[in-house]
Formats: structure tokens, C-alpha cells, sequence
């Protein structure tokens, strides 16, 4: 299991993990493949399926989820299972700083047949963004594959670059909207639900990442026998 950190905004839990190297590269490899050919890129668009104002969105591959990278033994779609349960024990009895939560007295939703719905890739270069949106599907999660320097180096005015989400409801004590600063590597689990953005920023470069939803295909709570 990778380094992993569960925030809790608005009480909603969000779990940041950092994506193996391996499975970076991996990636990286075939997004630069398809970035690189017309033909390929055309064949993928995932565009009108999406909300952003970006220069590329393209589908992932069924066999990108099938391949391990070398040297690993857990294929992508084995990898990401992992985390998933992994956040899903954490938000159903694990969570700190709450003894009283009805979802530490809940062991949630069955997990054990996790469906992929959709994967994509987004490329962004300056000027490009995402308005506030939400996903279809049960769990959604986006994590990034290339940076621009000027966002890893702070040299962008305040969030520029970054993730942020949203939940518009605000009271004294509560903050409505939640950043995460992007880095290679860097991943967030949510619910589906939860709107999130992404801003513009200014400097040069490519910033790539990967987004996918998960179905789970038995949703209700497991019942005492």
C-alpha cells in the first residue's frame, strides 16, 4: 500500500495516496503515444464527455488497466483495488476523531466486485481549465502524471493550477471550497458526488492527469447474519 493521507473537508473524506513511479511511467508512456498521433487521438476523444475547456481529453485503454509495469506484479486495475479498500476500511471504522460516527458503526458498502465505469486523460497546457463539475458513478478518482514547473515551484499566483472542491455551504467555522496542490504522482479518492474544479495557470509546460469512476455493482450496506 502506497503513502496515503485521508483529509476531511466538509466531513467528507478524501484520500490522497501517491501512484507508484512504475505505474507513472507506465502511463506516461502510452498517454505520450496517443498525444504524439492524430489518428489515435481522434479515435479516443473523450471530449464530449467531458465539461473542460481543455486541448486534449482522450479514453484510456481497456489494456493500460490489464498491464503491469516491469518489475511489478499488480496490474493497474489490482493496484487501484488496493488503495480503494484500503480507503474504504478507513471511512468505515477507522476514522480518527470520531467515536461517535455512524460511519465507524457501518462496514459500508461491498466492495468486492469494483467495476471501472470510465478512465480518462486530460492534457492541459496555460489558459486551459475545468468549471465546477461532479462524476457519474459510485467513488471517482484523478491524480497527475505531468506537472508544469511553474506550479511545482509555487511561481503561479495563489492556486493557480490547482484542484480544488467545492461544497457550497457556507457557515461560520466551515470553508466551502478545499485546493490540492498537484504533484506527479499525487492521487485523490472521493465520492462521486463531491464537485470539484481545476484552474487555469500561466506557465509553460504540460499538465497531464488521469481521472476514473467506480461502480460498485452491490451499493448497499452489508447486513448483519
Amino acid at each position: 500500500m502506497p503513502t496515503a493521507i485521508m483529509h476531511l473537508p466538509f466531513s467528507v473524506p478524501i484520500f490522497e495516496f501517491e501512484l507508484e513511479k512504475e505505474y507513472v511511467d507506465m502511463i506516461n508512456d502510452w498517454a505520450d503515444q496517443v498525444q504524439k498521433d492524430a489518428g489515435k487521438s481522434k479515435q479516443l476523444d473523450w471530449s464530449e464527455n467531458l465539461v473542460g475547456n481543455v486541448v486534449q481529453e482522450h479514453a484510456v485503454e481497456d489494456h493500460i488497466w490489464l498491464k503491469a509495469p516491469q518489475g511489478k506484479e499488480d496490474n493497474l486495475l489490482q493496484y487501484m483495488q488496493v488503495v480503494t479498500h484500503h480507503f474504504m476500511d478507513q471511512v468505515y471504522g477507522k476514522l480518527p476523531n470520531e467515536p461517535y460516527s455512524y460511519r465507524n458503526k457501518s462496514k459500508g458498502p461491498d466492495i468486492s466486485q469494483l467495476q471501472v465505469n470510465t478512465s480518462w486523460i486530460v492534457n492541459q497546457v496555460a489558459g486551459d481549465f475545468n468549471p465546477p463539475h461532479m462524476h457519474y458513478g459510485h467513488l471517482s478518482c484523478a491524480g497527475w502524471l505531468k506537472v508544469p514547473d511553474s506550479i511545482t515551484n509555487d511561481e503561479e499566483k495563489d492556486e493557480a493550477g490547482y484542484f480544488e472542491f467545492v461544497k457550497n455551504d457556507p457557515n461560520l467555522m466551515q470553508d466551502t471550497k478545499y485546493p490540492i496542490k498537484p504533484a506527479v504522482g499525487k492521487f485523490v479518492m472521493f465520492p462521486a458526488w463531491l464537485q470539484h474544479m481545476v484552474y487555469p495557470f500561466r506557465g509553460e509546460g504540460l499538465r497531464r492527469s488521469m481521472s476514473f469512476n467506480w461502480i460498485f455493482n452491490q451499493s448497499h450496506p452489508k447486513k448483519e447474519k
